[in-house]
């Protein structure tokens, strides 16, 4: 085998590995965007589930509200009935 052929060999070689780390880089790449393109999609699925539970907090905190007022109304609802009935009773106790 002469020098020429050997060199021919060696850049074969060169450019074998050259073509198998070009290939490995892009492969690589390709997989870190595949990771990242996951990690987005995971977390705009946090966010979104993150958004439904604020919503549901607000609707829920709403009706907590909701619910409050309408007890402190029929509380005053009841007072403003014995506060009726007490003042019929002192009417008629007053009377006699």
């Amino acid at each position: 085998m002469n020098i020429t052929d050997k060199f021919h060999d060696i850049k074969k070689l060169y450019e074998q590995k050259l073509t198998d780390q070009q290939s490995n880089y892009y492969s690589n790449i390709k997989q870190c965007g595949n990771d990242y393109e996951k990690k987005i999609q995971s977390l705009r699925q946090e966010v979104k589930e993150l958004n439904q539970k604020y919503h549901f907090t607000l609707e829920e905190k709403e009706q907590i509200k909701i619910d409050f007022e309408n007890q402190v109304n029929n509380i005053f609802s009841s007072f403003e009935i014995i506060r009726y009935l007490d003042s019929r009773n002192l009417s008629s106790n007053t009377s006699k």
